[in-house]
């Protein structure tokens, strides 16, 4: 018997509920929210990154759908808040028998959590967090009294096991470039960390549980609520999030969004230059600039500004595959977006032969890095020009999703209104996240490019 999940095409654990595609009839039973709604935090707060505990989560998951699958009761004592207690040691070949082809292996998964915290760690953190808000505070005081301060990089302060006091200096901080910035100087200028768009951040987030974002009641009169992240009003790209409100930020709090330093945000592969294809081009700040069919040079440069970091946003992809040619409920299947090509509106497998026969690719270096640019590149571009694809990607992605430049570069390169542009990077990384959301899109609730509810 053929899985319909293995390591060819796994299903994402924090996407359980949304994309474990099993059959409707059970779907559409209300015990479904129950067993699977705390699954991923219960895993997530006590993860063991080894095969035994991984096989023993799957197990539980395997077990869950079971009973599903065999409409029985759940056991006595079972609680949805600790879903994997109560739950009897079923043999493996029974469940193998019961879910067929839905059985899930640890190979079926994505395990996209992090590694369990030790309790020390945990309160580590939590300085660190801390140390983060004075610092905050100290910062808004001097501002207040006109003097010049500067403060670490705040955020990613969550990152570190050690609480580390802000850094107080009395000159502004001068712009680097990239020739003369080293090791010494390197914690003076914006992170990765501060910018990248990953769909996985914030490991550890900080949320406000006395303020709800949104409080919804499903078909079944269970009621969600999701709070509200911290800060309210993001210090940096990667604080923006699915309830970031941006109606309720001012100028400023955009503008603070750059970095002060252009960061290279590609794939390495780009930034470096290649004998014997004299199709690339190379730019010191973008990278490697290749034609596109279909496109001019100005476009995909355009492209390459507005979409600098496509190496998150090309994961995760989805599609639709029929089972026989008129099937009007198609199976949902996920693969990574460059791993198919869409020419003349038919999706092909990228293997060395097609790349060696279409002209478009062939002349690339033949490796993964220019497979991803090119195909997500494309597909970025078409889009933005109303060009319907038979495979989409999974969530929303609009221009300016990070912001990887000056404003003073930006403005060197035809976009002069470095206000809008900041104001674009958060509407799109916003939507983008509310649209990935799992509660929300099982819960039905939409909302457009300018954060307005739009279906409930």
């Amino acid at each position: 018997m053929k899985l319909r999940y293995n390591s060819n095409n796994q299903l994402n654990l924090s996407q359980l509920i949304d994309n474990y595609e099993i059959p409707y009839i059970y779907k559409m039973r209300a015990v479904l929210t129950h067993m699977y709604d705390h699954v991923y935090s219960v895993i997530s707060d006590n993860y063991n990154d080894s095969v035994s505990a991984k096989k023993n989560y799957v197990k539980q998951i395997n077990t869950l759908t079971y009973f599903l699958f065999k409409q029985d009761n759940m056991p006595l004592g079972w609680n949805r808040e600790s879903p994997f207690l109560k739950l009897p040691d079923l043999d493996e070949d029974e469940l193998s028998k019961v879910l067929g082809e839905y059985y899930l292996e640890p190979t079926s998964i994505v395990w996209d959590v992090p590694s369990y915290l030790p309790l020390q760690t945990v309160e580590r953190i939590n300085q660190a967090v801390e140390t983060v808000a004075k610092a905050r505070e100290a910062e808004k005081q001097n501002i207040k009294e006109n003097h010049s301060v500067r403060v670490s990089s705040t955020n990613r302060l969550l990152k570190s096991t050690e609480p580390q006091p802000a850094i107080v200096s009395q000159p502004e901080l001068k712009v680097q470039s990239r020739d003369n910035v080293d090791m010494q100087s390197a914690n003076k200028l914006t992170s990765m960390d501060d910018i990248l768009l990953d769909p996985g951040f914030p490991y550890f987030p900080r949320v406000d549980f006395n303020n709800y974002w949104i409080i919804v009641k499903d078909t079944d009169g269970e009621e969600y609520g999701i709070p509200r992240s911290l800060p309210i009003i993001p210090e940096c790209q990667s604080d923006i999030t699915a309830t970031t409100e941006f109606n309720k930020m001012v100028n400023s709090d955009f503008m603070k969004l750059y970095p002060n330093h252009i960061m290279k945000l590609r794939s390495s592969a780009m930034y470096q230059k290649y004998e014997g294809y004299d199709c690339l081009e190379y730019d010191d700040d973008l990278g490697i600039i290749f034609p596109i069919k279909g496109f001019t040079r100005e476009q995909v440069v355009d492209s390459i500004i507005k979409y600098p970091d496509i190496i998150n946003i090309g994961l995760g992809r989805l599609g639709k595959k029929k089972k026989y040619p008129n099937d009007s409920n198609p199976d949902t299947i996920w693969e990574e977006l460059h791993t198919r090509i869409e020419i003349d509106g038919e999706l092909l497998l990228v293997t060395r032969t097609l790349w060696e026969n279409t002209e478009e690719l062939n002349k690339l270096p033949p490796n993964k890095a220019f497979q991803q640019e090119y195909i997500v590149r494309k597909y970025l571009l078409e889009k933005d020009n109303n060009i319907h694809h038979e495979k989409e990607a999974f969530g929303e992605t609009y221009p300016f999703i990070t912001l990887f430049m000056r404003p003073e570069d930006y403005i060197k390169r035809g976009y002069s209104d470095v206000l809008d542009i900041a104001k674009q990077c958060v509407k799109s990384r916003v939507f983008y996240y509310r649209s990935r959301n799992a509660m929300l899109r099982r819960l039905g609730i939409k909302f457009n490019y300018e954060g307005e509810m739009i279906s409930k």
